[in-house]
């Protein structure tokens, strides 16, 4: 997840070095997350048992 401070980074259009970000195009889980299966987008009826995924 982008840090509030490098937002302005981020959006700025003449940022052609992506080098800053190259540690967010690495996959890890950043904090802990509690998943929970739904029925669908426009229902979010939860189908089955939350989940907790672990930050890396």
């Amino acid at each position: 997840m982008l840090n509030r401070e490098d937002f302005d980074m981020w959006l700025d259009p003449s940022l052609t070095n992506t080098d800053p970000f190259q540690d967010l195009l690495k996959t890890r889980i950043r904090q802990p997350l509690l998943v929970e299966p739904i029925r669908s987008p426009a229902a979010l009826e939860q189908t089955g048992q939350a989940e907790r995924i672990e930050m890396d």
